[in-house]
């Protein structure tokens, strides 16, 4: 049997395709989106959390409060969805 010989063009390629894999992975390192709070700096991730969960809340008050809480199916789920959405939300409006 005869040895294959590697491509050069495939080689260069597979090079390539390894660098842009490895400087993609590198630019979330730039910076540290952080929030300073009565002196202390928490983690923006932190921040869009709390504000998502809040609005959660405040949302489960409003549905209960008009009834309709009980046309919705898989409740912990919804509002686990709800929260997401507004929390990444709110990161995409402060931090993007």
């Amino acid at each position: 049997m005869m040895a294959r010989r590697k491509d050069p063009i495939s080689l260069g390629v597979f090079r390539g395709f390894g660098l842009a894999v490895v400087s993609a992975d590198l630019t979330g390192c730039r910076r540290s989106p952080s929030i300073n709070v009565l002196g202390s700096y928490f983690p923006g991730w932190l921040a869009c959390m709390v504000v998502g969960v809040l609005a959660a809340v405040i949302l489960q008050m409003y549905l209960g409060r008009r009834g309709w809480q009980r046309h919705l199916p898989l409740l912990p789920l919804f509002y686990l969805c709800v929260a997401l959405l507004i929390a990444c939300m709110a990161w995409l409006i402060t931090f993007d």
